[in-house]
């Protein structure tokens, strides 16, 4: 009896924090605020778009992945650009939520500095 009492109180404690973590998720408007939303309690998304993406999709898209309806994926045209735009912005110029893998750091370093490189011979 006292289990199933324990099993009832965990299960009222996980509807609360459901219906308390929908309510802050639709507070989050701007892509940049769902971004920093997953790149605060996803540090896995820190050093992978992929992942980020798939992530945004399923959190603030509404769409099933990795099921993906093409009218559902069609209507996020573009986004994914922008949300990866948007963590590159967070992470390069706001020096926030640096990825946690220091060998994709060390990826994006190089890469980057090529790029200055190719730029400054234009």
């Amino acid at each position: 009896m006292e289990d199933l009492e324990n099993l009832e109180i965990i299960r009222a404690a996980a509807e609360a924090y459901t219906a308390a973590e929908e309510n802050l998720l639709k507070q989050l408007k701007t892509v940049k605020q769902q971004v920093l939303y997953l790149l605060k309690t996803q540090p896995q998304a820190r050093n992978n778009d992929f992942y980020l993406d798939w992530l945004w999709l399923r959190t603030f898209a509404n769409v099933n992945v990795p099921w993906l309806q093409w009218e559902k994926f069609l209507k996020c045209s573009g986004k994914l650009e922008t949300v990866r735009r948007v963590r590159q912005k967070i992470q390069n110029e706001e020096r926030r939520f640096l990825p946690t893998d220091p060998k994709v750091r060390e990826a994006r370093q190089k890469k980057s500095e090529a790029m200055r490189k190719i730029i400054k011979k234009l």
